[in-house]
């Protein structure tokens, strides 16, 4: 009896946070357009681009680079579910000279995941997390999907969209960059969309072909995509569903 009305109380906070989140899923873009973050990208910037920065030793000419982008029930980008992590094994048995990168969160203009601060409802989806991993309740996952596809509408919005897949392109970048990727090498990039992934990879494809100054294909997974100015940006889109996917 504890236990069942302990979880009513966490389902209430989790859907009071996820209705807020809801109302509030534009202005985590704005905040982070209007610089509100910025002290926190910079430092990012400099770690992962700064003159002491090694990670450009591990390129090489022709090398592939593959960015995964996890479905809209991740929380975070290390936190992926077991099909995820069987595709990702395949991948990179299939192709062992490719650069994967699978820790981009693309759920977030800032690519800061749920789990982590100074989000106001870190410990609310911490303990949201713990249940699920825990296989408590399907409700609980339903509320961290409902939450990431709020991001895929503002990705898919035409007033808000191009500001946050400007934010979803510098993250992708910078994972990249960190990866060994050269800025002008010309190397095309490959994003893998996972559900909610594809619309993020569409969308920032604008802006990264652009920064990158390379052609930029994306794979969609199961993915759901807008018809939005992105899709003019790419070299080549691959869609992958299946027949009973009624979505």
């Amino acid at each position: 009896m504890i236990i069942s009305t302990v979880l009513v109380i966490i389902l209430w906070v989790a859907a009071g946070a996820l209705l807020l989140t809801a109302a509030l899923s534009p202005l985590e873009t704005l905040s982070w357009w209007a610089g509100w973050s910025e002290d926190e990208v910079g430092e990012e910037e400099q770690t992962k681009t700064g003159p002491d920065d090694q990670s450009s030793s591990t390129a090489s000419p022709g090398r592939v680079y593959i960015v995964y982008l996890s479905g809209i029930a991740t929380l975070s980008g290390r936190y992926l579910l077991r099909r995820e992590k069987l595709f990702l094994q395949g991948l990179k048995t299939r192709l062992p000279d490719a650069a994967v990168i699978s820790d981009v969160f693309p759920y977030s203009p800032a690519g800061v995941p749920l789990l982590e601060s100074p989000r106001v409802f870190d410990r609310v989806w911490r303990g949201v997390q713990k249940l699920k991993i825990q296989r408590r309740s399907a409700i609980l996952s339903g509320l961290i999907n409902m939450r990431n596809i709020f991001q895929v509408m503002v990705s898919a919005d035409h007033r808000y969209g191009p500001i946050f897949n400007q934010g979803a392109a510098h993250v992708i970048e910078q994972a990249l960059l960190e990866a060994g990727y050269e800025r002008n090498s010309g190397a095309p990039v490959t994003v893998i969309g996972y559900s909610g992934g594809g619309q993020i990879g569409v969308g920032a494809a604008t802006f990264l072909s652009a920064r990158l100054a390379a052609p930029v294909d994306v794979i969609s997974i199961g993915g759901v995509i807008a018809s939005g100015p992105g899709l003019a940006a790419l070299r080549r889109l691959t869609m992958i569903y299946g027949p009973r996917d009624t979505i």
